[in-house]
């Protein structure tokens, strides 16, 4: 296994609600006993081509791919008089509306529980004002932005049981509209 700086990963840990993340211990080489899980981790990350500039090159394909749809989409509905608002607030759902390029005269608001300490401040690089979600149920808007695509069957659920009627734009992992 490689190291960098002189240091070496020594142990990891799955994080469940990260769908897929793992946080990971480096320290100073030969410092730590390292636990036999990292090589057969670094081992199936290796088989899955996470070392080859080819894999990462088809990962940024698919997300501008991803960006471009999401744009066209954005800038389709304005000029239509369509209304394209965000639910869900997470950090990666921040980076990614900066990404994107999204500003409030796309997606006037984005709406979170509203017990959240997001709710009346402005998302960073954005200006687009966090709400409470109650909004969403009053207004009805077209389309609604699930930023937290990982857990988007249990948001629509959810939205679709208390009476939204409003189409569900799932930005990734790939760009799709759910209907009525």
């Amino acid at each position: 296994m490689s190291t960098y700086y002189g240091m070496e990963v020594f142990d990891f840990q799955r994080v469940g609600s990260r769908e897929g993340s793992i946080r990971v211990y480096a320290g100073w080489k030969g410092k730590h006993t390292i636990n036999p899980e990292v090589a057969k981790t670094v081992a199936w990350e290796e088989k899955r081509g996470l070392f080859k500039p080819k894999t990462w090159a088809e990962f940024r394909d698919r997300v501008n791919k991803n960006r471009e749809k999401f744009i066209k989409f954005s800038h389709d509905a304005k000029r239509k008089g369509l209304r394209v608002v965000a639910d869900s607030c997470p950090g990666r759902g921040t980076v990614l509306v900066n990404y994107y390029g999204i500003d409030k005269t796309l997606m006037p608001y984005i709406a979170q529980l509203p017990e959240s300490e997001k709710v009346g401040k402005f998302l960073p690089g954005t200006h687009i004002p966090v709400v409470a979600n109650d909004i969403i149920l009053k207004e009805q808007p077209d389309y609604v932005v699930i930023l937290a695509w990982h857990y988007a069957d249990f948001i629509m659920k959810n939205w679709r049981a208390k009476g939204l009627k409003s189409k569900f734009v799932l930005p990734l992992p790939e760009f799709k509209i759910i209907p009525k």
